[in-house]
């Protein structure tokens, strides 16, 4: 009858898939080849736009941590200048409060006036105390010696006895470093009155020598004081080679004392 010679009303099957030619393998193979590199393409260019991005934060991440740090310099920078400043006006005005203080006290002299000082409350600054009276001496330090007792009142420390010894620096800069007939300079000639009358110890002149001033007045009175610092560097060494001698002693005789 009518039905399919493998029997039954079914359809047909499919036909069989033709192989394609050499000509369209090669072509269907360039054009995977071509698909492949297009895809590298993609994924190379999207791998360099996150290296771009991931650099671009480093970047900016470096740059705002540089800012941070110089932020932080600036305001360290700028809070010193405040603090210097600060330091230098209140250095000043209590120069000034100082002087004020002696300009009222310079009729007086020696115990008097060591007497008046004592009573005062708080203690004039030492330099600015100082200060009035080189002023009112001129060139004659002698004074130094007369008001020893006055002078210790307001200079008891190193730090105020560094400020009488800038204050006998900064007076004889005014008087632009004079000696005497004998050739000795009138600044070397206050320093030793300041030690002699033991109103400044050597720890204040080598506080005062090592100082971070480095203003031209400061290095001509080290030019000229360069004998009087020799002397206290001696001093430094007898006291030294005293103590160990002394503690050589001390040991000598612990070992003499009886068990």
């Amino acid at each position: 009858g009518g039905g399919s010679r493998y029997g039954g009303g079914g359809p047909a099957p499919p036909p069989a898939e033709a192989f394609p030619t050499m000509g369209e393998a090669v072509k269907r193979g360039k054009a995977d080849e071509a698909a492949r590199a297009e895809a590298h393409r993609a994924v190379e260019a999207l791998n360099v736009e996150k290296r771009r991005i991931a650099d671009a934060k480093r970047r900016e991440e470096a740059e705002k941590v540089a800012e941070e740090k110089r932020a932080k310099k600036a305001a360290e920078k700028k809070k010193a200048e405040d603090e210097a400043a600060a330091a230098a006006t209140a250095k000043a005005e209590a120069e000034a409060a100082g002087k004020k203080a002696a300009d009222a006290l310079t009729s007086k002299s020696g115990a008097d006036l060591a007497k008046a000082v004592e009573a005062l409350s708080p203690k004039p600054d030492a330099a600015g105390f100082a200060g009035a009276f080189f002023a009112k001496h001129g060139a004659d330090v002698a004074w130094l010696k007369t008001e020893a007792a006055a002078l210790r009142v307001v200079a008891p420390d190193v730090p105020s006895q560094v400020g009488l010894i800038e204050a006998a620096k900064k007076h004889c800069a005014t008087l632009e470093f004079p000696k005497d007939a004998n050739l000795k300079s009138l600044v070397q000639q206050a320093f030793k009155a300041l030690f002699l009358s033991e109103i400044a110890d050597v720890e204040a002149f080598e506080a005062w020598r090592d100082g971070d001033d480095d203003s031209d007045a400061k290095v001509k009175a080290l030019m000229q004081t360069t004998e009087f610092f020799s002397y206290l560097d001696t001093i430094d060494d007898v006291e030294t080679d005293e103590e160990e001698e002394g503690e050589e002693e001390e040991e000598e005789e612990e070992e003499m004392v009886p068990m």
